[in-house]
Parts: structure tokens; C-alpha cells; sequence
């Protein structure tokens, strides 16, 4: 099939312009730091602020636990992570529609939807498996600093998840916005700028479950009880669903552009 060799493609071109590495590394770093800055940094600093303060003070201020170094590295994620990933793959599509590369894979017969289709599902499995990594990780070095006090790792496994479907719909988000501006960093700006908004107004209006955003905020509960629970189940499905109507508007776009007379 055509798809296939447009997916081996892509994963040659994450591999040799190091997409893929750069966000493994940036889970692997969150994943590693918050334990650590949870342990012996935030202590220390602590300490250095308020002379004689006491542990239990400590503890009152920070929470210093397996459970709140997740937390923490969840968080990071989700503020400087998401952060780092837009920006690395704000260019999927508009870089390439800037620079007009798409021409030689549509002349040897690729489709559009090929294209586009090819982008979302290798980004989308990376990012979604490279954050059940992250989250992986996190619970075993962060079970080395602290006594452990998750009940299991079905908690961890569905952080990971929830936080893995909450960056496929950003990957989604960036190929459509890419389509409309054909502009790198402004994909990124604006697509930060929705989550962000969205995110916001989720809160506001106390209806963060049905924002992408209110995803990071189940998984941040870490609980294993609500696995399988109806109304997260439909929050899942109403996200992974907007991610693949966002990807047939892109395709959509895509085939309205003159990409040679531009």
C-alpha cells in the first residue's frame, strides 16, 4: 500500500531530524528531575528561606511523597512539556507547505490523505507511547527516593494514557491549524494559545472534564478506581473523536491549496 511507504518516510524523517529523540528526552528529563527536586532540591531550598523550619513544616508546604513528585512531573508535562512538543512540531505540515516539499510525494502518486493521515498516526503513536514511558518511569525512579504509596501501577498506566490521548488531539490540532497558516511558529502560538483558552474557560465554567485539559486533571488524581468510568470513557472518546474530525478538515483544506502557484 501507498500509506506504508509514506509512513516509513516519516519515520525516517523523525529519526534523522531528531523529532523523536527530543521528545523522548523530554519526558525522560521530567520523569527524572521532579523526583529529584522533590527529594533534595525543594528541601534544601526551603530550609535556606525559613530557618529552622520543621519537617512536618516542610511537609505542610510541599508535598514530598511518590504521590506528589507524580503529580508534580504530570504538571511539568503538561505546563513546560506541552510546551517543548507544539514547538517541535509546529512545522509537521506548515513548514512543508512553506517550503512547498509536498510536491514530489504527490507526484509519485501520494494522496493528501495519505499525507496528513501518515503525520497524524506516526506523531500520534510516539507521543502517546513516549508518555505512558514518562509516566512509566517517573513511578519507578520516583519509588527509589520514596516509600511507595500508589496501591499499583494501574494509576500510573492511566496518567500515561490520558496524558497520551491529551497530546494526540494537540498533534491533530497543529496538522489542521498548519493547513490554514502555513506558518511554523504561528501554528504553534495558536494552537497553545486554544488549550490554553479552552483550558481556562473549562475551569471557569466548571466543565474542565470536557476540555482536552480536564485530561491532565483526571490523570493527575491518580486514581484507580474510576478506570473504567462511563463519563471519562466519553470524555476520551468525545477528544480522540474532535482529533479525527480535525484531521479529515485538514485533508479537506489540503486539497483547496494550489501548492505550485503560491
Amino acid at each position: 500500500m501507498r500509506i506504508i511507504s509514506v509512513i516509513k518516510k516519516d519515520i525516517l524523517e523523525g529519526i534523522r531530524n531528531y523529532r523523536f529523540l527530543i521528545i523522548l528526552a523530554v519526558f525522560a528529563f521530567f520523569a527524572i528531575l521532579n523526583p529529584v527536586m522533590s527529594k533534595y532540591v525543594l528541601p534544601e531550598l526551603l530550609k535556606s528561606q525559613f530557618q529552622g523550619i520543621s519537617q512536618e513544616m516542610m511537609s505542610a508546604m510541599v508535598d514530598m511523597s511518590q504521590t506528589g513528585s507524580i503529580r508534580s512531573y504530570l504538571g511539568d508535562i503538561y505546563e513546560m512539556g506541552m510546551l517543548i512538543i507544539i514547538f517541535v512540531l509546529c512545522g509537521l505540515i506548515s513548514s512543508e507547505l512553506k517550503d512547498k516539499t509536498l510536491i514530489m510525494p504527490l507526484c509519485s502518486g501520494k494522496s493528501f490523505g495519505h499525507i496528513i493521515i501518515s503525520k497524524f498516526a506516526v506523531y500520534s503513536s510516539v507521543v502517546f507511547f513516549c508518555s505512558i514511558f514518562g509516566a512509566a518511569l517517573n513511578y519507578i525512579y520516583s519509588s527509589l527516593l520514596f516509600s511507595s504509596d500508589l496501591p499499583s501501577i494501574v494509576p500510573i498506566v492511566k496518567a500515561g494514557v490520558l496524558e497520551g490521548v491529551f497530546l494526540i488531539f494537540i498533534v491533530s490540532m497543529l496538522i489542521l491549524i498548519g493547513t490554514l497558516t502555513e506558518k511554523p511558529i504561528l501554528t504553534g502560538l495558536l494552537t497553545l494559545t486554544f488549550i490554553l483558552i479552552s483550558g481556562f474557560l473549562g475551569s471557569s465554567f466548571k466543565q474542565q472534564k470536557f476540555t482536552p485539559s480536564g485530561l491532565i486533571e483526571e490523570a493527575m488524581k491518580l486514581s484507580s478506581s474510576s478506570v473504567f468510568n462511563t463519563e471519562l470513557i466519553q470524555n476520551v472518546a468525545i477528544i480522540l473523536g474532535a482529533a479525527i474530525i480535525f484531521i479529515i478538515l485538514a485533508i479537506m483544506r489540503i486539497k483547496r491549496l494550489e501548492l505550485t502557484n503560491r
